[in-house]
Parts: C-alpha cells; structure tokens; sequence
C-alpha cells in the first residue's frame, strides 16, 4: 500500500535531506554489494537523522492531515492499539497534527 492509496489529492512530501542519503545508504546499508567499498563520504548519522526524522514527521503531518474522515477513523483505531502499555510506539506522535 501507498499513501496515495487513502488520499484524495497529490502530497508532495519534502525529505530533502532523506533524498541526499538515500542512495548512499541504499548502496551501503540495505545491501551487500560492491558499493559499500567505495565510500565516498561517512555516514555517522547524529544530525542526519534528526533532520530525517523531523522530515518524516512533518510528511506524516502532510498525509494524516489530509486523510478522508473514514480513513483517518481507520487510522486512529490503528493508532490507538499501539499505545498498549509497554508498546515500542509509545512515546512517538502517530497523529501530527
């Protein structure tokens, strides 16, 4: 499933810094391949992925925000299992706005 597939109208989602790493890390963290030897810049990711993280929040802001009233009904029940207590996801924010 895409994101597209529960919104109405075309998001554009902003990850410019998630677009800079992408293929980088496509080469050299998700796969083993001969990419991983030729490293040309290191990925020591401490502003890096708070600035992703920040970019994915804000795309989810984007999306959530313009979910039709059912799918976002369907998106809070969702939601709303994984704050059981001891949940791994209990400590982000799922809705964005």
């Amino acid at each position: 499933m895409l994101a597209k597939d529960f919104v109405s109208s075309r998001i554009r989602y902003k990850l410019p810094e998630w677009r800079r790493w992408h293929d980088h890390m496509n080469g050299h963290l998700f796969h083993l391949n001969t990419f991983r030897t030729r490293n040309t810049r290191p990925w020591e990711g401490h502003t890096e992925v708070l600035q992703m993280l920040k970019e994915f929040q804000d795309a989810w802001k984007s999306f959530f925000d313009a979910l039709p009233d059912a799918a976002r009904s369907d998106f809070k029940e969702e939601i709303a299992l994984k704050f059981k207590p001891g949940s791994e996801f209990a400590d982000l924010d799922l809705y964005g706005g």
